[in-house]
């Protein structure tokens, strides 16, 4: 706990955007998307409202919370 602590501290004194981990694959979508959250300075990173307009927060109309893969693991990890 106190690691993440210190980083993030760290990061705001040297105003760097947080790093995404090498493990973790993102769309470019979704890539862009983080890209635009970290933006260190306020008055060029967008605001939620325009964020919010982002490809990436748009759900298909077809998309359903019950048929996902978060929802099946929930389920399992809750018969468990």
């Amino acid at each position: 706990m106190l690691s993440a602590l210190w980083l993030t501290l760290q990061l705001g004194a040297e105003r760097l955007a947080p790093p995404v981990p090498d493990d973790v694959k993102l769309s470019e979508a979704g890539d862009h998307f983080l890209s635009s959250c970290f933006i260190v300075d306020p008055a060029q990173r967008p605001t939620a409202t325009e964020l919010m307009e982002e490809p990436l927060m748009k759900l298909d109309p077809a998309w359903s919370f019950a048929d996902s893969a978060l929802s099946r693991c929930v389920a399992a990890s809750r018969s468990r």
